[in-house]
């Protein structure tokens, strides 16, 4: 036989999807010669998406504070800023009320702080003596009750902060 079939089954084909008896098999990619390794790809799956189901007039107040934007778009710039990566798109005007309304707690909570740091500075020099001595003096009752009544009115101001919040939020205490 004669012709152009006479070949057949002599040689690959072009485009042999491979079978039982034919696997088709990559190559692997060829070295670089400068020894370094192939990019690994970067996957181009999104992340998922996240809801939640705000609190009974959640939804109206953030419209109002949003003006014309998205939704969507007001609550990513608050996650962003709150997991402190920079904010490329700010609304002025909201910042700015919203500075007008939290900079006096901001001024409270930098008060409390400085509070805490003086009475954690206390109890470590109080553990200090403590552990080098291994007494407690009867005088450390006095201070440690100093340190409870300082702890108390941290607290009392922290509570008084978490209503403020609530009222700005519009959120009811109980």
């Amino acid at each position: 036989m004669t012709g152009a079939g006479s070949n057949a089954g002599s040689g690959p084909k072009a485009l042999d999807p491979g079978g039982a008896d034919n696997p088709v098999t990559e190559a692997p990619p060829p070295p670089d010669p400068a020894g370094h390794q192939p990019r690994a790809l970067k996957s181009s799956t999104k992340e998922p998406t996240i809801g939640f189901r705000p609190r009974p007039g959640t939804r109206a107040r953030l419209k109002k504070r949003a003006g014309g934007r998205a939704l969507s778009h007001v609550l990513e710039a608050a996650v962003d800023a709150y997991l402190g990566r920079k904010v490329t798109e700010v609304d002025h005007e909201l910042r700015a009320a919203l500075t007008a309304e939290l900079a006096p707690i901001g001024r409270h909570l930098s008060g409390i702080r400085a509070q805490a740091t003086g009475v954690g500075r206390n109890l470590n020099q109080m553990a200090r003596f403590v552990n080098g001595y291994k007494r407690l003096p009867l005088a450390y009752r006095e201070d440690l009750d100093t340190i409870r009544a300082g702890l108390d009115a941290i607290l009392a101001e922290l509570t008084a902060i978490r209503e403020a919040l609530d009222a700005l939020a519009g959120k009811p205490r109980p």
